[in-house]
Formats: structure tokens, C-alpha cells, sequence
């Protein structure tokens, strides 16, 4: 019977002290099994675009150019709440399905990546353009310590890659303002030059610019007093009234930061006169959307003519709770795709108009159809049981209606409901998700927003878009909108048609399921023939070929320098290394970026080895070996807080024979924010590998070969000859007991990839 020493140190410290020591060997650090953990979120919205991953807010730089929709957005692709600010990107045929591309725009060191624009440059004015096509032009906001400024970057392929401008920033910060972000750029026909607003907090300022390096300041539109929050993410766009062509108007639309109708955040917009230098007008800012989910919603760029379209989305979430709403893995959804048109009414006045876009349509299966019917007090069912994404139309003759209210209901059998209800007396429509599903992630969540809506000839028209987590109301071929997120369940639900103090009466009533629309990363070509090796894993060539760089942490890292801080030593292998932080950029740790192999298919016994240094966190600084067919992490190795270098070893074995890369990560922008890597073999079939820990026994009497990641436990006093741990029981030495349990080499295997067992410290040392 094996006797247990109760002074022993606890097995958790033991464990501790394994992962403390273990990453300074040539062993896998994490990986080779994959999670089958892969759950799906009830959550996400299945035709409306969310990101694969991680958090989503503003939309940004959308323009349409060679057939393609893009859509930037802000991302943090670190995490599931807002935090340091990239560019994420998407693009679509047809503004319905989606395909994510990598991302665009990486933070550097003049501050991180806020919202913007992009655009097409025609006429080449910025110089930007390298080949046959025009240059897309990216105009957004750099921030860095709450100082924001506006800059450029540009693409000649199709927004697949970016360069940032050498002269950035091309707007300083105005003096005396704390908010200067959020551009929108555009073409204005009538002056012949690029326009720019951008939001100073309570106030849009006005530039201009023939070349979009040089701005000029022409005008600033002033908020109305006492109003609450800040103006952010602007936009000014012309619009036909009624469809007349010789009758236009300027729309100009602002977010609020809090204050909305709704509570929270939300939009506003006014209509004016603009004559490509001033904006002008007599309204007093009204909603955009009564809901509380509609925000920094802007419009799309370069679209073509022929269609004679105005194009917005939105990000469907509010400030007041975004960073806190239930979904797992991502957070974040853009609405549907609005196509804005002006309309007058009876007073005189102007209104916006938002009708989801016909491309909608192509979703759309079985419906369910009823005309000119009565519908008598109290609640009828539509159906035993309906779809969860649904897009439902009716109209409602007010004159021949006497019900006090009348409406939907959606319901599940967990008793979670959603109502749409529109009261004629009133002329306003409410929607009521206090009963909706999840909501004590915030408290002001649950509630019923209401807004104005006028019978338009005696009729309300109304269409309502369901998704899983969200709902849009239309009323009146969209002249007040609604949007709202809802957390449900999907237990089978049923839709209800109600009507309370009397009889409506319905005009014409559809119910049609949607089907998902396709929203996926863009799968990587992977070519037939690869290689079994690893083009310039030492960097040898004094450059970064057989590599490709995103972004701008890696962009100078190539060097030659033998030591850092007073002079201690990298310990690079050979004459060149990659060092992440490059003493001759400003900031260096502010830069971020991607750095990736070629592809190899993998080959002998699957060990795969490299030096790595700097900073550490395996979430935002980190080596991966990736499957190609899939973007799979399969390994994931960080540094350890120290400029030295350092061997990793991966047995990678359960993947021979897959096509593979190597990817390193910064996405890390504090202190020792960097990576540092050299000398990565992938060993094929025949070539020597590492056999042997130098110092494994400790026979030399200090800790050479071996590198203290972090904290006191460990030091060379630590090392000893005794042979007893100070409680008569004999061990091999004190303190460093762990590095007793290494010494399992007689395995005919590498002893860098000896498996580990765990040891209680008791009486002889037993295994468990």
C-alpha cells in the first residue's frame, strides 16, 4: 500500500511546475488533438452577415467595384468584445450571401484602426494606381491614446491586400476637440472633387479635397443643443423625392452614442441642401429606426449607375448592452441591406424610405396566403407550427377596422414571445420583446419600442423580417422601422394574428419561410503538389521569402542583430533571425500582422521545430501550425517574456501526409507586444532530428540548457546533490523534483517527445 507524505507539495503545484519549466524544451506546447466540441449557436443569424469569430461593430468602406459588394467592418479579432480595432472583411454577388476574407487593415504604430470609408479612384488622383485598374482607397481614423487622425491606405487588387500610405496621417486633430473620426468619403460631381464628413462629437465637419492627400476644411454642421452623447459614424448622401430624378436631396444621416429613441444608442437624420463645400437645412434631427439595434449604419459607394440604387446597413446592436449579449464565439450582426429612397409628406415635409433589397427574394420558399379576411376579437393561430426565419407581409384596412389594436404574435413553447402591434387610434405601431427570450444580460433589454405610423389612404402596410435573433419591421413600404435583437429559443413556435377591442380587417396577408443564406470564409486554393520541406525557415536569405506578411508587424523584422537590451544575446541560429519589435520603427509593439508559410505536406515522422522569443500570450502573439484545407489550428507555441530565443518541438505525426503552414501571430499591442522566431525545420523523411536535452540530468550543476519563464521557484541554488527532500524520505533533488520526473529517456524514443507522468512527492516517488 502506497503511503502518502501529507506534507507533500499538492499534485496542482507539481502540474504548475511542469508547464513552467516544460515550454524551454523541443516538446509540444499545446495541440495535436483536435476539439469535437464544435457546438452551434443558436443565435446566429442566418441572413444577416456575422463574423466567423469574435466581436463585430460598425460597418465601414463599403463601395461596390468589379461586381463585388465589400463590406469592412470593425473587428477585434482577439476577442468577443470590443477592444484594439481592425479591419474585418467580406465581400458578396449580391449583398445576401457572403464569403470572409481575410482581414484588411491591421493596426501600427500611429494607433489602431478605427472607422472609415473606401473608394474607387477612377481618375487615379491619389497616384496610387499600379496596374490597368482603378485603385480602391481606403479613407479611415487612426487612434492611438485618444488622439484621432484621418488616413489612407490603398489596394490594386481588388481590396485582397492593403498598403498604408507613407504620408499618413493626410487630417490632423483639429485643437480643442476630443472626437474627430468616422470619415465618409465620396465623389461630388458638381465641384469635381472628393468630399469628406467626419464626426467632431457635436458637430459633422466638412472637407475637400482634389487628390485625397489634401484636405481643406469648408464647413461645420452643429448639433442641437442639449442633446446627449456624441454624433459618430456620419453620412451624406442625394436622393430622388418621389422617384423624380430632377428633384433631389441631401440626406444627412449621424449615429448617437446614447440618447436614442429607443435608449442607448441609435440613428438620426436630417434632409437639406448641399452644394459640395456647406450642407444646409431647416429639420430638427428625427429616428432613423425606433429600435434600439440599428447603429453607425452608412451607405454603399460606386454603385453602379444603371441601378439607380442607394444602397445602407447597420450594425445591429446598441452600446447600452452590445458588449454583453448572449451569443457564443462571435458577437456582432449588420442588418439586412436597405435601399433608401425619399419620399414627402402630406405637410411637406421629407421622410426616408428602407425597404430590404430585392435580392432578399431568392430565399424565399413555401407561403402561406390569405386575402380580404375579417379578423374577429381575440387570436387566431396562422398554421400549426411556422419556420424560425420568416418574412411576413400584410396590409390592414383602418376605415373598415374597429379594434383598438390589432397584430402578430410570435410564440414557442417555452412561452417566449415576440409582438408586433399596431394601434390605429394612436397611429402607432409597437414592438414588444419583453417576453422575447434571454435578457438579464441587461437590465434595460426587455422593453417595447414604439414609433409613429400613419395610414397612408386608409391602409398600414407592414413587412417584418424574423431571423434567430433579430426582428425588422417596415411600415409603410419603410417609412418607420423598427429593428430589434431577440434571444429565443428554437423549440417550435407558432405565429398568431390578434385583434383586442373589436374586429381589423385584413387586406392581404403572406407568410413565407427563408431558407439561410450561404455565409462562409472564402476557402484557400490548395494546390495538388506541395513540397515536403520549408522554403527559408532561417530566414537565411536576409528577406521573407517563401513567407507572406499582413499587416505591419512583420514588415521590418529581418535582421542581424546578435543581441538586444545591454547586449545579451538572441541566440539566433545562423547570421539572420525575424525579430518582431525592429528598433527603428516608433512603437514598434503597436504593430500587428500575420506572417505565413508556403505550403508543405508533411513528411518523415511529423517533427516540426523552431526557435521562438518575445512576448508572451498564446491568444494574440503565438506560432500555429495550420491545416491548410481548413484554417485549423493544430499547435500553438508564445514566448516567454524575453527577447532570448528559445526551442520548440512539435510531434505532429497524427497529420502526415496533410498539407500544412506555419502561421505567426501579433495581434498583441501593449508591452512586449512582439514575437521573435528563427530557424523553423520541417524534417522530411531521412533528415536528422533532435535527439537529446541538453543538461536533461542537471549534472552540470546549474540550469544550463534550461530558461525560467517566469516567477522565483526556480533558480541555479536550486540545483543540489542532496538526497533526502528534508522529511527522511530520499529523492533526486530538492526543489526542482520535477526535473527528476524528465529523466524518462530509456524509451528508444526522442526524449523530446517522452510522454509525461504525474508524481504525488510521497513515499518513493510512485507514479499515478
Amino acid at each position: 500500500m502506497k503511503r502518502v507524505i501529507r506534507r507533500s507539495i499538492p499534485l496542482l503545484t507539481i502540474a504548475v511546475l511542469i508547464l513552467a519549466l516544460f515550454p524551454t524544451y523541443p516538446i509540444a506546447e499545446e495541440g495535436g488533438q483536435e476539439s469535437e466540441a464544435a457546438a452551434i449557436d443558436a443565435y446566429r443569424s442566418q441572413f444577416h452577415y456575422s463574423p466567423s469569430e469574435n466581436w463585430m461593430n460598425d460597418p465601414n468602406g463599403l463601395v461596390y467595384f468589379d461586381g463585388e459588394y465589400h463590406l469592412f467592418y470593425q473587428h477585434n479579432p482577439t476577442g468577443n468584445q470590443w477592444g484594439p480595432m481592425y479591419w474585418g472583411h467580406a465581400i458578396s454577388k449580391d449583398l445576401i450571401n457572403w464569403e470572409e476574407l481575410p482581414i484588411a487593415l491591421y493596426p501600427d504604430e500611429k494607433g489602431f484602426i478605427w472607422s472609415g470609408s473606401v473608394v474607387v479612384d477612377e481618375q487615379n488622383t491619389a497616384g496610387f494606381q499600379e496596374g490597368e485598374h482603378a485603385a480602391m482607397v481606403a479613407v479611415f481614423t487612426h487612434e492611438k491614446a485618444g488622439h484621432q487622425t484621418q488616413s489612407l491606405a490603398y489596394s490594386n487588387d481588388k481590396g485582397r491586400t492593403w498598403t498604408k500610405y507613407e504620408g499618413n496621417p493626410v487630417i490632423e486633430m483639429p485643437e480643442g476637440t476630443d472626437v474627430f473620426r468616422d470619415p465618409k468619403v465620396f465623389w461630388h460631381e458638381g465641384t469635381e472633387k472628393w468630399n469628406m464628413v467626419v464626426s467632431a462629437g457635436q458637430s459633422i465637419e466638412f472637407y475637400q479635397s482634389d487628390n485625397l492627400k489634401d484636405w481643406e476644411h469648408t464647413d461645420t454642421f452643429e448639433r442641437p443643443p442639449g442633446a446627449s452623447g456624441v454624433w459618430e459614424c456620419p453620412d451624406l448622401v442625394e436622393l430622388s423625392v418621389e422617384g423624380d430624378g430632377s428633384d433631389k436631396k441631401w440626406v444627412l444621416m449621424m449615429s448617437v452614442s446614447e440618447g436614442s429613441s429607443a435608449g442607448g444608442s441609435g440613428m438620426e437624420y436630417v434632409v437639406g441642401d448641399y452644394n459640395g463645400e456647406s450642407f444646409s437645412t431647416e429639420m430638427k434631427p428625427i429616428p432613423l429606426d425606433y429600435g434600439a439595434d440599428m447603429y453607425a449604419g452608412v451607405t454603399w459607394n460606386n454603385l453602379p449607375k444603371e441601378e439607380e440604387r442607394t444602397i445602407m446597413i447597420g450594425w445591429m446592436n446598441n452600446w447600452q448592452y452590445g458588449q454583453d449579449i448572449p451569443t457564443e464565439g462571435f458577437r456582432g450582426a449588420m442588418s439586412i441591406p436597405r435601399e433608401l429612397n425619399l419620399r414627402t409628406t402630406e405637410e411637406g415635409t421629407y421622410r426616408l424610405q428602407q425597404q430590404p433589397v430585392s435580392e432578399l427574394e431568392q430565399l424565399r420558399g413555401e407561403t402561406l396566403e390569405r386575402k380580404e379576411e375579417v379578423v374577429k376579437e381575440g387570436t387566431q393561430k396562422l398554421g400549426d407550427s411556422v419556420n424560425d426565419l420568416l418574412e411576413i407581409t400584410a396590409s390592414f384596412d383602418i376605415k373598415q377596422s374597429s379594434a383598438d389594436s390589432f397584430g402578430f404574435t410570435l410564440k414557442n413553447e417555452n412561452d417566449q414571445s415576440t409582438t408586433i402591434v399596431y394601434h390605429p387610434k394612436e397611429e402607432k405601431i409597437a414592438l414588444d420583446r419583453t417576453s422575447s427570450g434571454e435578457k438579464d444580460f441587461s437590465a434595460g433589454f426587455a422593453a417595447v419600442h414604439e414609433a409613429p405610423l400613419e395610414g397612408k389612404d386608409g391602409i398600414v402596410q407592414l413587412k417584418i423580417l424574423l431571423d434567430r435573433s433579430s426582428v425588422e419591421v417596415f411600415g409603410n413600404e419603410g417609412t418607420t422601422v423598427l429593428t430589434d435583437q431577440i434571444f429565443r429559443d428554437l423549440s417550435p413556435s407558432t405565429l398568431e394574428i390578434f385583434s383586442t377591442g373589436g374586429e381589423a380587417y385584413l387586406r392581404h396577408l403572406t407568410v413565407t419561410d427563408l431558407s439561410a443564406a450561404d455565409v462562409a470564409p472564402v476557402p484557400t486554393p490548395v494546390p495538388e503538389d506541395v513540397p515536403n520541406n520549408l522554403e527559408n525557415g532561417s530566414f537565411e536569405t536576409g528577406d521573407l521569402t517563401g513567407w507572406t506578411a499582413n499587416g505591419d508587424a512583420f514588415s521590418h523584422g529581418v535582421s542581424q542583430k546578435e543581441s538586444y537590451w545591454d547586449g545579451k544575446p538572441f541566440e539566433q541560429e545562423g547570421k539572420y533571425h525575424l525579430w518582431g519589435f525592429s528598433e527603428d520603427v516608433n512603437d514598434s509593439d503597436f504593430r500587428t500582422g500575420t506572417l505565413q508559410s508556403d505550403l508543405f505536406q508533411l513528411s518523415g515522422k511529423g517533427q516540426i521545430e523552431f526557435l521562438i522569443g518575445g512576448g508572451q500570450d498564446k491568444e494574440r502573439l503565438y506560432v500555429a501550425l495550420v491545416r491548410a484545407s481548413d484554417g485549423k489550428e493544430l499547435f500553438k507555441a508564445t514566448g516567454a517574456n524575453d527577447e532570448k530565443y528559445r526551442r520548440v518541438s512539435w510531434d505532429a505525426s497524427a497529420y502526415l501526409g496533410e498539407k500544412l503552414y506555419l502561421k505567426v501571430v501579433d495581434y498583441h499591442t501593449d508591452g512586449f507586444g512582439h514575437i521573435n522566431v528563427d530557424d523553423f525545420k520541417v524534417y522530411a523523411e531521412g533528415e536528422p532530428i533532435r535527439d537529446d536535452i541538453e543538461n536533461g540530468d542537471f549534472e552540470t550543476g546549474d540550469l544550463t540548457g534550461w530558461t525560467v519563464v517566469e516567477g522565483d521557484a526556480f533558480s541555479p541554488k536550486d540545483v543540489t546533490n542532496d538526497t533526502d527532500w528534508g522529511w527522511g524520505d530520499r529523492s533526486i533533488i530538492r526543489g526542482t523534483i520535477i526535473c527528476g520526473a524528465l529523466k524518462m529517456v530509456e524509451t528508444g524514443r526522442p526524449a523530446s517527445f517522452v510522454p509525461l507522468r504525474l508524481y504525488y512527492l510521497g513515499q518513493g516517488g510512485s507514479p499515478i
